[in-house]
């Protein structure tokens, strides 16, 4: 469960960036249930209830774009930097079992050059830390990049890299592959580990095509390769690979929301716990 309280202030504002200060309260609470399926001991519950402070850094950049995200849409593209930390400390006059020292960062960068392609690339810091008790303390430290090469008004190519470390990490905070979590001829979950890669290449194709003018449609044959490793009890992590095609679906008749995703993938490489295709369903905010 997660609920917070927020109020921010823009202290500066000019043609070339933003600065906003954002003072808030929130409350984490990470509860654990036994059921007639649970198979291992199940992690204590974990509570953090904090005061935070947040600094955010936006430059005031941006493109518009067609065909990026959505389907057959204009989207306004944030160019250059954008900065975000939040940090946050309470002791156990808050409820907490401990002190807490609790933080998150973002950094984004965005480059577009002649409207031809763009890059994007991300750091991201997630962690906590209790005093007197490191088993409740963990972090994770993510690193992405994406390229857009814009062959034509209806044809994209997609490059999108990823690598997360994590420390200390509670089994329900473990980094995983399979399914929606990047590897989509894979089962949920198929791979677990404290440490991941994943690569996904994409062929992108937004068509004009209008359904009962409802919804806009896309098609995309993508390639996924990957790997979460970094634990000791679980088996040998092998490379992860798998093949697909896909179609999407963007409704017109609402705001800017979720792109409906349908795939059928393969795994081409440890194929071993996994089936011969699979099929996937969900609602994402990209293509």
């Amino acid at each position: 469960m997660r609920d917070e309280i927020f109020y921010g202030l823009a202290t500066e504002i000019n043609s070339e960036f933003t600065r906003r200060w954002v003072f808030g309260f929130s409350q984490e609470d990470d509860i654990f249930l036994e059921n007639d399926e649970t198979l291992q001991i199940i992690p204590e519950n974990r509570k953090a209830s904090y005061p935070w402070v947040e600094l955010q850094y936006l430059e005031n950049r941006y493109g518009v774009f067609k065909n990026i995200n959505q389907i057959q849409r204009l989207e306004d593209i944030a160019l250059g930097s954008n900065f975000v930390f939040r940090v946050g400390y309470a002791g156990k006059n808050f409820d907490n079992l401990n002190r807490l020292l609790r933080y998150k960062g973002l950094y984004q960068y965005t480059l577009d050059i002649r409207d031809k392609h763009i890059f994007e690339t991300s750091v991201t810091l997630d962690g906590r830390h209790y005093d007197q008790d490191d088993a409740a303390s963990s972090r994770v430290f993510g690193l992405a990049g994406a390229y857009h090469y814009f062959h034509d008004d209806k044809n994209r190519w997609y490059l999108g890299l990823q690598y997360h470390a994590g420390q200390n990490l509670s089994q329900y905070e473990e980094l995983t592959l399979g399914d929606i979590n990047g590897m989509r001829g894979y089962p949920t979950d198929f791979q677990r580990g404290k440490k991941l890669y994943l690569i996904t290449l994409e062929r992108r194709y937004f068509s004009d095509i209008h359904i009962f003018n409802l919804s806009r449609l896309g098609v995309v044959a993508f390639y996924d390769h990957g790997k979460a490793w970094g634990i000791d009890h679980y088996d040998f992590s092998n490379q992860l690979s798998n093949i697909g095609l896909g179609l999407r679906f963007s409704p017109t008749k609402v705001r800017v929301g979720n792109v409906v995703h349908i795939n059928v993938a393969m795994p081409i490489s440890s194929k071993s716990g996994a089936d011969d295709y699979q099929i996937t369903v969900g609602a994402y905010q990209k293509f």
